[in-house]
């Protein structure tokens, strides 16, 4: 089965299109299409310096442990929102301009930055 990048698809929907024609997945950072050595912008939570976090991950995962789930160790644990970019289809004015800080989204959370 080939996986090509679908350039008709915007990145959600073809990355969504990629997994979904997988019969099975070796690993989740083995894809066919993206060759060795190219680098993507991810929007993604960091949860640094949130202890009741990571122990609420800590007991998700060992209830979840199995052959499905790929376990992340506390200090590398973050939740992956959306994929900005491919480095190499982005300057830095269109980093610029989806880096820049946001106000907090509800009372009493972190401004977003």
């Amino acid at each position: 089965m080939s996986f090509r990048h679908r350039l008709d698809l915007d990145p959600i929907d073809a990355d969504w299109s990629a997994f979904a024609a997988l019969e099975r997945m070796e690993s989740h950072w083995d894809r066919p299409d993206w060759p060795p050595g190219r680098t993507a912008y991810y929007w993604y939570l960091d949860f640094t310096g949130h202890p009741e976090v990571r122990k609420l991950a800590s007991r998700c995962q060992q209830v979840v442990a199995g052959e499905h789930f790929d376990p992340v160790a506390a200090d590398g644990l973050h939740m992956t929102l959306a994929k900005v970019a491919f480095a190499d289809e982005i300057d830095q004015a269109g980093l610029n301009r989806v880096a820049r800080p946001r106000a907090a989204p509800w009372p009493g959370s972190a401004r977003c930055r």
